[in-house]
């Protein structure tokens, strides 16, 4: 009985690490690129008077793409640089102050994602979710992945976003107001490039 009590406490033993050591594995096959946060930026162009246009640019938090496919990014609002202070504090104050963190997810197709994985470049329209200010939108963008000279993952991509839908219209009425311009349209053209290490 002894040594029937002691067997099931020495597989117990053994079991409980090997379980531990596959999650740990398994967390980091489910992490096969993460985002390079130093040089990955959206690009994002101002509107200003139906003329001026200027780009500033916003860096991320955290971002991955899965052993799968799956991406997961967050956007940190909070960085937008725009090279003028005052038009940052007022950003952050007008529009980022409530909501300072925006997700992006995406699910690679699978034969997508095998084709840039084993080195080749290709463009394809991908589905991706926005979440920014509390609301949600689905859309379709044209990415090309590619892989560099390092054997990293390179994504990118252009859209346009429509910032009123996602509540944003009253703050930039009030940043027109501040600066003083005729109009600041809320078609804000947006450029990425996203470098994820192996």
């Amino acid at each position: 009985m002894m040594k029937q009590r002691l067997l099931v406490r020495a597989k117990q033993f053994f079991v409980i690490p090997f379980g531990c050591l596959l999650w740990s594995a398994q967390g980091l096959a489910d992490s096969a690129y993460q985002l390079d946060l130093k040089t990955a930026v959206i690009g994002v162009t101002s509107t200003k008077n139906d003329l001026i246009k200027e780009r500033h640019e916003i860096k991320f938090k955290s971002g991955s793409v899965s052993s799968t496919g799956e991406v997961a990014l967050v956007v940190d609002l909070r960085t937008t640089e725009t090279n003028i202070p005052i038009r940052n504090e007022r950003m952050l104050q007008h529009l980022f102050s409530q909501s300072p963190l925006a997700t992006v997810s995406a699910q690679l197709p699978p034969e997508v994602f095998a084709k840039a994985r084993a080195g080749k470049a290709i463009s394809e329209p991908v589905v991706v979710t926005l979440v920014a200010n509390g609301v949600s939108q689905t859309r379709s963008i044209e990415m090309a992945l590619a892989r560099d000279a390092m054997g990293d993952l390179v994504v990118s991509g252009q859209a346009e976003i429509d910032v009123s839908e996602f509540g944003y219209g009253p703050g930039i009425e009030t940043l027109r107001s501040l600066a003083g311009l005729l109009s600041i349209s809320t078609l804000v053209p947006v450029d990425f490039v996203l470098p994820f290490n192996d």
